[in-house]
């Protein structure tokens, strides 16, 4: 009976997913469908990957799993589906604008990196320079090092968008690919890998318009690719971390993969890591099945809490707290990390752990509200003021978009990135008067 049940959650999990696959891929040709991938992602992780686990407990013997959902499927999805259904309603877009106002803004984008073609080279030299020199910043400036870092790939945005010869800018995205791939093999942290990719792709779908084969054929690659990064990320990890002497990253990455196509056997662990990893429910289950059991409910402290960490600078505060603190991981699930592990709960655990379901649901229809009133602004600024602002847009939400982030996280992200944002485009602006510039011509032609 429960796998009957849990059989009919998949079944409208899936299709919701379905759905959103299709209509994001129907829109992308003409607009900018950031919060299509938000609401995918937060289905895949907080939805589909959970059902498929729970549905994994009732046809696998416990002991072959790495570990068990902390609260029933019925009690986890009474308040998994409303919150996602919160989510989507509080970021879809009721007063719908011109429907030219994204390909407005395309045009108004080109016209300007045609006028500045020094653009996206000094975005991306830059970007390249401050990631070089990131580790020497000072602990009060690292954000503003971080931030700074990013615009390696915003400058990448601007140069796909630019009227620059195919060769030239499949070039310069090869180097960057590679250099990205590098930062991911000896940081071994392989986020960026995806969520950057990603994001860039959204803009050019909107300026080449790729066809749907091509679309889906690489979805199916990155997929493919994800599972591989999972089959010897662990293996790699552990032989890098285990090395006296640090820096031999192809050696070790070379001997992972060789120890994974010689055992295949450890496939079937490797499915169950990739599924662990995207399963964003095992954490929303550990706070629904801790809190108010052992914990009461916070009752908004570290939602309201959050407000002064963001907004004062450390500087004037030496010893503001540090956004995802593990003393609240530890707070709402009851459960101690271990060295060199980090989790968090999301904005839909840090919700129920503050105001229980019914004011969880109303909060996080209000908070993905504001994200979409966000975005809005920041369009509309766009189009008024700086075009080249919408291209910044990846660099405000992809703290935002990740569903394992706290509020205090997430806000603190998109504030100090808007803040940083905002800085540099005044200033690109104002350093637009000195140099020279070119005569753009609307419309500009499609590649």
């Amino acid at each position: 009976m429960q796998a009957l049940w849990l059989g009919s959650v998949l079944v409208l999990v899936v299709a919701m997913q379905v759905y959103l696959l299709l209509r994001g891929l129907r829109h992308s040709t003409h607009q900018l469908v950031l919060f299509e991938v938000y609401l995918s992602l937060a289905l895949l992780t907080l939805g589909l990957a959970p059902a498929l686990w729970y549905l994994l407990e009732t046809l696998v013997d416990a002991k072959q799993l790495f570990f068990q959902m902390k609260v029933s499927a019925p009690h986890y999805f009474a308040y998994a589906l409303p919150s996602l259904g919160a989510l989507g309603l509080g970021l879809s877009r009721f007063k719908r604008p011109s429907s030219t106002s994204d390909q407005e803004l395309l045009q108004k984008v080109q016209a300007q990196l045609q006028a500045e073609p020094y653009l996206p080279w000094l975005l991306m030299l830059g970007g390249f320079c401050l990631q070089l020199l990131q580790p020497y910043f000072l602990a009060n400036l690292r954000q503003v090092g971080h931030f700074g870092g990013m615009l390696l790939w915003i400058g990448t945005i601007h140069l796909l968008l630019a009227p620059i010869a195919a060769r030239v800018k499949m070039s310069a995205l090869g180097l960057v690919l590679l250099w990205l791939m590098y930062r991911s093999i000896t940081s071994t942290f392989f986020g960026d890998l995806l969520f950057w990719p990603l994001l860039i792709a959204l803009y050019a779908q909107m300026y080449y318009q790729f066809s749907l084969r091509f679309l889906l054929g690489s979805g199916l690659g990155v997929l493919l690719g994800l599972l591989l990064i999972f089959s010897f990320k662990y293996e790699y990890r552990q032989r890098l971390w285990n090395d006296p002497n640090q820096g031999r990253y192809l050696q070790h990455l070379s001997e992972a993969l060789q120890y994974r196509w010689q055992h295949p056997e450890g496939w079937y662990n490797v499915g169950q890591t990739f599924l662990t990893r995207i399963n964003q429910g095992k954490h929303l289950a550990m706070v629904y099945n801790w809190v108010p059991q052992h914990e009461p409910y916070a009752r908004g402290e570290t939602l309201l809490s959050a407000l002064p960490v963001v907004v004062v600078p450390r500087v004037i505060w030496p010893n503001k707290p540090q956004t995802g603190s593990l003393s609240q991981w530890y707070r709402f699930t009851g459960h101690q990390l271990g060295r060199g592990t980090s989790a968090n709960f999301g904005i839909c655990g840090e919700a129920y752990a503050n105001l229980g379901i019914w004011l969880a649901l109303p909060f996080l229809l209000l908070w993905a509200w504001s994200l979409r009133a966000w975005y809005e602004y920041l369009r509309r600024l766009a189009l008024s003021w700086y075009p080249c602002l919408w291209l910044w847009i990846p660099l405000i939400y992809c703290g935002l978009l990740d569903q394992e982030n706290d509020f205090v996280t997430q806000l603190n992200h998109g504030f100090k990135g808007t803040l940083f944002t905002l800085a540099m485009c005044w200033s690109l602006h104002k350093l637009s008067g000195y140099l020279p510039r070119n005569n753009p011509k609307l419309p500009l032609p499609r590649p």
